[in-house]
């Protein structure tokens, strides 16, 4: 039982720092929504991510390599770090979280994106590793973006008999898939001035 209520309309932040204070744990796990599982992932996987991020006091184990990372971790071949500053260096997707570290650093105003971009970017009391798994520990489509199902989740959803009403969440197009990899594209030039200017003219509006 909850002892606060959760606001639907309450900003990510406040969301998410309520239910990490009701879980009690000393580490949580934070898996957005428009994430689809496409294969089975092992308990054993998982079990051992989680025990190098204790034993390494890490505040982050990301379940995903994405960006792509160059870094290998101390003398693990399956483990690698994201350098304290650069773009996506914090970020939503799948991954074990010290609760702490969470906690202090979220801003309660903050969306999910607001997490992913300006806290990346922070280099401040910065002294917990951010490691990443680097095999292939959770097999996902992403199956949303901007309200619209992804062609690759319309066609999970389907593969696993599951029907989607696409009158209330419509499919995206050729042209906007390809726009969105298009962007993609461009953010992996240099990811981190790309993400230094959004917030730059984010911070003037």
């Amino acid at each position: 039982m909850f002892d606060k209520i959760i606001q639907k309309d309450d900003s990510w932040a406040k969301m998410m720092k309520e239910a990490i204070l009701q879980a009690k744990s000393p580490y949580v796990s934070l898996w957005m929504d428009d994430y689809l599982l496409c294969d089975y992932v092992q308990n054993r996987d998982i079990e051992r991510y989680l025990e190098a991020a204790v034993r390494y006091h890490a505040a982050n184990m990301r379940l995903i390599e994405s960006p792509v990372c160059k870094n290998r971790w101390k003398n693990h071949t399956d483990i690698g770090f994201y350098q304290p500053g650069t773009a996506y260096s914090l970020s939503t997707q799948i991954g074990i979280w010290d609760s702490r570290f969470l906690l202090k650093i979220i801003d309660d105003k903050w969306s999910a994106w607001d997490f992913e971009r300006i806290a990346s970017l922070e280099k401040n009391n910065r002294k917990q590793p951010l490691l990443v798994a680097l095999d292939y520990t959770f097999p996902y489509e992403e199956g949303v973006r901007k309200g619209k199902w992804m062609i690759q989740g319309v066609k999970l959803c389907k593969r696993n008999g599951i029907h989607l009403d696409t009158c209330a969440r419509p499919i995206m197009s050729n042209w906007e898939m390809a726009k969105v990899y298009g962007k993609g594209a461009i953010l992996d030039w240099n990811m981190t001035l790309i993400v230094r200017l959004q917030n730059l003219l984010s911070s003037r509006r």
